[in-house]
């Protein structure tokens, strides 16, 4: 028989393996249960960690689909010294889910704009689209600008053939198709005013004035030129000094003149018609001259030819000139006095149907009377 402590501690060796395996209904589950909450605890704790580093990483490719986990608490191995009744538990975790992101993104995306825009800006004046040309461009209608010819240089000829002193020179362009009125009123210096077509081109002039005002003993030294222009037409405008010692301040004004309603003439040749001129200024210069007041006629031409215009039979000094159709065409002639009488004559070739503006003006600002125009067939 065997030893009764012997026997009893046998049952009691017997009684710890069996709750080790399970064998005993209700014995050793709550414990794999545990592991296994625990097990389930720790996935859970790293998937939040996971879950954490998907938001920090925001766009980032998440490696954790392929990350490699190896949790050991599901392997749970065990290893039973049921000999000896020492159980060693190796289900301590060794969580290699740590995840290694190679999501990490290395953005070389910076971008380096080479587009910045560069202005140089080389200082040059507007001129509102004209070639650099002329001292000064000048805009719009109506205009006044001033100024003083003390730092300009004498580089340009006098259009009325004189010596001429400094002058200045403008550019204009006509906003709208007219006839333009351009003067030196209020300058201090002896002016001499002319217009080219074009800008600073070698051409004829357009006009030409010394004195705005020059009969007898009375002299305006001022100047005014008057030229008819089609929209977006340029010019160059010259203020010259009369003489080399005209110095001094300038004032130049650009205007636009409203054309009268011209007479209507017969236009079988020969033509005769007169009307009355009283004192006062006029609204038409030539480019020969007319600051009185003035008659205008429209006339077309019958037949390709020459034909002859005249004053002959007017009372007082006359100044005839011929436009192009209307008061701002171009100026086809322009006649003072006619072998040294003071009535005028203009000869000139025009093909049939062209029709010409006829202004009759007179000389002097103070001369009045009756004005005739004749017009014959050569």
């Amino acid at each position: 028989m065997r030893d009764p402590k012997t026997l009893l501690g046998s049952l009691c060796l017997l009684h710890t393996c069996l709750l080790s395996v399970g064998c005993i209904p209700g014995s050793g589950t709550d414990d794999s249960d545990t592991q296994a909450q625990d097990g389930d605890s720790s996935e859970t704790d790293s998937t939040d960690s996971e879950t954490d580093t998907t938001d920090s990483s925001s766009s980032e490719t998440d490696s954790s689909d392929t990350e490699s986990e190896t949790d050991s608490s599901e392997s749970g191995t065990e290893t039973d010294s049921s000999e000896s009744g020492t159980e060693t538990d190796s289900g301590t975790e060794t969580d290699s889910g740590t995840e290694t992101d190679s999501g990490t993104e290395t953005d070389s995306g910076t971008e380096t704009d080479s587009g910045t825009e560069t202005e140089t800006d080389t200082g040059e004046t507007d001129t509102g689209g004209l070639p650099d040309c002329g001292d000064f461009n000048l805009e719009g209608l109506p205009v006044t600008t001033m100024g003083s010819n003390a730092d300009a240089e004498d580089d340009s000829e006098a259009c009325d053939g004189g010596d001429g002193g400094r002058d200045v020179e403008f550019t204009w362009t006509a906003p709208k198709d007219g006839l333009f009125s351009i003067d030196s009123l209020g300058s201090s210096y002896n002016t001499v005013l002319s217009a080219k077509a074009g800008l600073c081109e070698d051409g004829p002039w357009l006009a030409c004035n010394d004195n705005y005002y020059d009969v007898g003993d009375e002299v305006d030294p001022d100047s005014r030129i008057q030229v008819g222009l089609l929209a977006n037409e340029s010019i160059t405008i010259s203020l010259d000094g009369a003489y080399a010692n005209s110095i001094g301040d300038y004032v130049l004004h650009i205007e636009e003149l409203e054309c009268p309603e011209p007479i209507a003439l017969e236009s079988m040749a020969p033509v005769s018609a007169e009307g009355v001129l009283s004192w006062g200024e006029g609204l038409f210069v030539g480019s020969c001259g007319g600051f009185g007041e003035e008659l205008v006629y429209s006339w077309t031409a019958p037949a390709d030819g020459e034909y002859v215009f005249d004053t002959h039979g007017s009372d007082e000094d006359t100044v005839l000139y011929l436009r192009d159709e209307v008061c701002w065409g171009e100026e086809l002639a322009c006649n003072d006095n006619n072998d040294g009488e003071v009535t005028s004559s203009i000869t000139t070739a025009l093909v049939a149907g062209q029709t010409v503006l006829i202004v009759v003006d007179m000389y002097n600002y103070d001369f009045g009377g009756t004005a005739v125009i004749n017009i014959n067939a050569v």
